[in-house]
């Protein structure tokens, strides 16, 4: 058994996975941690309260059972007022009460040639054919924005395209959607002048979280949903970035360009006794 020491600190630290959802001094201005040290290793965990629930920065985060556990411990009876803890894709399970998902992520390589090359033989000739063939309709503008006027525009399409393809109505302003779901940039593929596929993404850590993506269907012939996809890690690159995470699901994109899978529990809130649990999926 480790000897495992925890206390509340503040200030600014690193953090891993350094991912937006890990930083609620960016998201929420929150400077309070949960530091953990053991014989052999030591966290430095984010933390927040609010409303009698606790938030811990717990993002895919790698901790052995029983550290897991005497923090969970910790947080009940270092805070009476705390009813609740929230995890987000926590890798540790609770009681058995959490469903296990798949999250995604891309390594990325130094250069876009070498992206390229991960594809197959068949892959890197789809994908070069249905880009000439994209580019012989008109006029093709890869663009890429992150000011407030022009991701308000990206993402009026976006809410279209969602609405088009799932019947999603998002019933909120662009505004209200960047600060709701943290994106920092967005990247379209426009012909014409006319958006006809967006991704949305969270670019403000070191590991990048590719938030969302969405194409006019009329286009759907061209792959343009896998060729802005393909734009966006070629731009990560150009950027330096080192991984992108891309969520969990099963969307085909995700099985092109070697993409490494890592197994977390479903997002949960933990009562005082493990009975009060309820997972949130």
């Amino acid at each position: 058994m480790n000897n495992i020491d925890i206390d509340m600190i503040e200030g600014i630290y690193d953090i891993t996975p350094d991912i937006i959802f890990n930083h609620f001094d960016l998201i929420y201005g929150s400077k309070k941690y949960v530091h953990i040290m053991t014989d052999t290793k030591e966290w430095t965990i984010p933390f927040r309260a609010e409303n009698n629930v606790a938030y811990l920065g717990l993002y895919l985060v790698d901790m052995p059972k029983d550290v897991f556990d005497k923090l969970i411990s910790f947080i009940f009876r270092k805070n009476r007022n705390i009813q609740k803890i929230y995890l987000k894709k926590s890798k540790n399970n609770y009681h058995n009460h959490i469903r296990q998902g798949n999250h995604f992520r891309v390594e990325l390589p130094e250069t876009f040639d070498s992206l390229l090359a991960r594809l197959n033989k068949k892959g890197r000739y789809n994908y070069n054919r249905e880009k000439r063939l994209l580019h012989e309709l008109g006029n093709i503008e890869y663009l890429h924005c992150n000011t407030a006027d022009t991701l308000n525009d990206v993402i009026s399409a976006f809410f279209n395209f969602k609405f088009q393809t799932h019947g999603r109505d998002y019933q909120m302003l662009p505004e209200e959607y960047v600060r709701t779901y943290f994106v920092s940039d967005a990247y379209s593929i426009n012909l014409d002048g006319k958006i006809i596929a967006v991704l949305l993404s969270c670019e403000q850590c070191d590991c990048v979280f590719l938030e969302n993506l969405s194409y006019d269907t009329e286009y759907c012939k061209y792959s343009v949903g896998f060729q802005i996809y393909v734009f966006f890690l070629q731009e990560m690159i150009k950027k330096g970035k080192k991984q992108v995470y891309t969520g969990g699901g099963t969307m085909i994109i995700k099985n092109d360009l070697i993409v490494l899978k890592t197994l977390h529990m479903m997002d949960i809130f933990i009562g005082q006794h493990w009975e009060n649990c309820k997972a949130l999926w």
